[in-house]
């Protein structure tokens, strides 16, 4: 198999990526892939992965060869652009195409067509591609599952399968993951993949400005207003360790006319996937959560963590740090506390204090908010007819649209707060696609 070499490479696309060196979990990971075994590499989310399995993948690629030879699958559409991204961003001159649900199919079969070397997608389009017959993956040298035990978690063992199960002669598998309770399934076929543990050597991103809030008072909820107020019009993951507290917290926040949703285990699906929609679309600024949201979820980076609550075990520490500081974004995490607190152990010995203001507390309301269409993908409903609606039918300017999405039987889309009135005026009988949509505000 071609391999590039290491220290030539590297000072090839380090500077392009505006990066010094490699960390030691990258080195490790070159000098592993290169040996052509497969590799279970379990890394934090915010510690280099991405490039750690980009480098020896793409150095393996004969860009002479008009065949697609490696294939990185992700469980989500973010993170498979955020892979294509960094992959354009590294200049290997290597043919990549980008697939994703909610993406043209027509678009990505035409750019498949151009016989690429590498293609990242997620497990659905992908097997899709794959069973349509647009996608030729005989020739495939390396097959990356990032985030493998996520996207386990989010069901696509199917999809995973049906995937693994064409390419008769892969030479190498690479699985990524934030957890070190993976299990790889038997379906697979592998024995004893290379593991390489860096979890507990990668605590922290350094990207991540980790800080203590000292309340002066036992029950934090003042200091915790004065700092969502002082943080402003940023996203913000609040954790808790119950549900009770979470809906206490969150209560208490609207009490003081700071807006937020609340998100655990005992909503039910509808709804859970409602708030979390709203989340990621900018609708809701501030989610009030339980654990439930540190992993395993669809949704997006966010700007800060803030610890109402510690968790026991320092591992779930780390997942809720993960949402923030991601690839090569900067976030912030708080630890509140009180001096009739004790912070646990597994928390770094010296850690800044942040000092909340207190003054003002009075929260601006998000920009966005999120409409609900009646008819969806049953309807044959697409994001470009919701878009061309609220634009052409409706008259809003394109930036006034912010992230649609479409479900089965319902769509939904975000806009500037200030366009429905606008959208009121102009939607009254009209139709998408000759169908009758009621729409109303959530």
């Amino acid at each position: 198999v071609l391999m590039n070499d290491g220290p030539e490479y590297f000072e090839t696309i380090l500077p392009k990526l505006k990066i010094d060196r490699l960390n030691t979990m990258q080195l490790r990971m070159w000098e592993e892939v290169h040996k052509d075994q497969d590799v279970l590499l379990l890394s934090p989310t915010g510690s280099g992965k991405t490039l750690a399995f980009l480098l020896p993948t793409s150095a393996k690629i004969d860009k002479s060869k008009p065949t697609i030879q490696a294939l990185v699958i992700a469980p989500t559409r973010e993170l498979a652009i955020q892979i294509h991204s960094v992959m354009q961003s590294m200049g290997t001159g290597i043919s990549t195409v980008l697939c994703y649900g909610g993406h043209s199919l027509k678009s990505e079969q035409r750019s498949l067509e151009s016989k690429p070397q590498m293609v990242i997608g997620t497990p659905g389009r992908i097997h899709d591609h794959i069973r349509r017959e647009n996608l030729d993956i005989e020739a495939l040298e390396v097959l990356v599952l990032d985030e493998f035990d996520k996207s386990l978690e989010l069901g696509f063992q199917d999809d995973i399968k049906g995937i693994a199960r064409f390419p008769h002669a892969v030479e190498q598998f690479v699985f990524t993951s934030a957890t070190d309770g993976i299990q790889i399934p038997d379906f697979l076929g592998l024995k004893h993949p290379k593991r390489l543990d860096f979890i507990k050597e990668n605590k922290s991103s350094s990207r991540l400005n980790l800080y203590k809030v000292i309340s002066p008072d036992k029950d934090k909820i003042t200091t915790l207003v004065h700092l969502l107020t002082d943080l402003g019009d940023t996203s913000t993951l609040v954790f808790l360790n119950y549900r009770e507290a979470v809906e206490r917290v969150h209560n208490l926040l609207m009490e003081n006319q700071i807006e937020t949703e609340y998100f655990h285990g005992g909503l039910d699906q509808k709804e859970r996937e409602l708030r979390l929609m709203k989340f990621r679309n900018g609708s809701v600024r501030i989610l009030v959560t339980t654990d439930l949201a540190s992993r395993g979820l669809d949704i997006p980076l966010v700007r800060n963590v803030i610890h109402y609550q510690l968790p026991s075990k320092e591992d779930q520490f780390v997942h809720r740090n993960g949402r923030t500081a991601r690839m090569h974004a900067f976030g912030n995490a708080f630890v509140l506390t009180s001096e009739f607190e004790t912070l646990k152990d597994y928390l770094p010995a010296q850690m800044k204090t942040y000092g909340v203001r207190a003054g003002d507390t009075t929260d601006l309301p998000s920009a966005w908010v999120t409409i609900e269409f009646s008819k969806g993908k049953k309807d044959n409903i697409n994001k470009i007819d919701v878009l061309g609606f609220l634009t052409k039918s409706c008259n809003l300017s394109g930036d006034q649209v912010g992230l649609i999405e479409i479900k089965p039987y319902r769509s939904y889309a975000a806009i500037r707060s200030e366009s429905w009135d606008t959208i009121l005026k102009h939607s009254k009988n009209l139709k998408i696609k000759g169908k009758s949509v009621k729409l109303k505000q959530i």
